[in-house]
């Protein structure tokens, strides 16, 4: 009977017949491979497919285990291991980032360093107290603020505030000169204060600042002041900080 090698083991081998029977068939003395054909005698015991395929399920299964043993084995050995690995990189660039601020930092503090500071006790006395003086002055709000004209030439111009009489004309001479003139005309209040000129060209920005300081000016007190008008310059914004008392 002609059959088909199958499965070699080390006394015997299984073939498969020609009417698809599993049979045991012992190896002769020559060498035979897995599907070689040989014949063999009806009286070999029959080897059933049945139990082929039960060894052929355990040989998977025991190879399924095994696969299953290293995969579980790998994950725990990973989880051991990690502990012991070293430090990851976020922590590495968040110190990396707080050690940059603190550089800048003490960059800025050397910076602000070694800047020369300003020392009040080496600035002339009368310099110091005029800017003390400024910047009080324009902390205050103003008792009144208006833009004048500097167009007309030879035509006096008044604003009273409160009993000070404000009154100007521009005058005309080889350079245009505003005349200013101040008068305390209260029966009893003292103003004091200042008053500041904003010399403007005609779009409205400002080309310099003129401070008047009047000081305990007193009922009937009069001040006048002569400003060069300069190019450009067609107005100007009065405005007055004080008080009376």
């Amino acid at each position: 009977m002609k059959a088909i090698i199958m499965e070699i083991n080390k006394k015997y081998c299984i073939v498969m017949t020609e009417d698809g029977q599993f049979l045991k068939h012992r190896i002769s003395g020559g060498s035979v491979e897995i599907g070689d054909g040989i014949i063999i005698e009806e009286k070999n015991n029959e080897f059933s497919l049945a139990n082929y395929k039960k060894t052929w399920i355990r040989g998977l299964a025991v190879g399924f285990a095994v696969l299953v043993v290293l995969v579980v084995g790998s994950v725990f050995s990973y989880r051991f291991l990690k502990q012991y690995l070293p430090i990851s990189s976020a922590p590495t660039v968040a110190a990396a980032k707080i050690s940059e601020e603190n550089l800048a930092d003490k960059e800025v503090e050397k910076n602000l360093q070694s800047v020369p500071q300003e020392d009040s006790a080496e600035r002339p006395l009368g310099e110091s107290a005029a800017a003390e003086d400024n910047a009080e002055t324009f902390q205050q709000s103003p008792l009144f603020e208006k833009v004048l004209l500097l167009k007309k030439e030879n035509v006096l111009t008044e604003e009273h505030i409160n009993g000070i009489l404000f009154s100007y004309q521009v005058l005309s001479t080889e350079q245009k000169v505003l005349q200013v003139k101040i008068e305390n005309r209260n029966d009893s209040l003292k103003f004091e204060g200042s008053i500041l000129l904003e010399m403007m060209l005609e779009d409205g920005s400002i080309t310099r600042q003129v401070m008047i300081e009047l000081p305990g000016f007193n009922p009937g007190y009069i001040k006048e002041e002569k400003i060069g008008i300069e190019n450009g310059e067609t107005n100007f914004k009065l405005v007055v900080y004080g008080e009376f008392n």
